[in-house]
């Protein structure tokens, strides 16, 4: 059982750090339409549960969330009984879905936000994270931060 947790350790929690550098790039379908990047401030990464993983990129106004299960071979992150985890560098993620919504500057959301299934790939390292996915319709995303 890969995503089962392994006996003595908690399987959930979050690990968050404030960004150096960050880039959020969003191109819809219609290519007509370019989105321009937005700079984001803080990388949440969310593990609810054993094997699966959550990349939330955190910007003014807006939040970008790429979600999957970590690659063959890739270890969990290590999650203590308080829910602060640890990551294992380096780590790969294949993506399935990616969410984006706007969020007030409370951090609280700005109404519902937008998931769509999607494929793509996370590069989780010591000192930077690399997020790309593409939906079937051709809409794209792509998130790039240095710790």
């Amino acid at each position: 059982m890969a995503l089962a947790p392994r006996a003595g350790s908690e399987s959930f929690g979050r690990w968050e750090q404030t960004l150096n550098s960050c880039q959020i790039l969003h191109q819809p379908a219609d290519f007509r339409s370019k989105q321009p990047s937005q700079g984001c401030l803080r990388l949440r990464l969310e593990q609810n549960i054993e094997g699966l993983l959550n990349v939330r990129f955190v910007g003014e106004g807006e939040v970008v969330v790429f979600a999957g299960t970590l690659a063959k071979g890739q270890l969990p992150m290590r999650c203590n009984q308080d829910g602060a985890c640890k990551p294992q560098w380096p780590t790969q993620m294949e993506v399935n879905t990616v969410e984006s919504g706007r969020v007030e500057p409370s951090g609280l959301p700005a109404g519902l936000p937008l998931a769509r299934l999607a494929r793509g790939n996370c590069l989780i390292q010591h000192n930077s994270i690399e997020c790309h996915a593409l939906a079937a319709d051709g809409e794209q995303w792509r998130a790039q931060s240095q710790l």
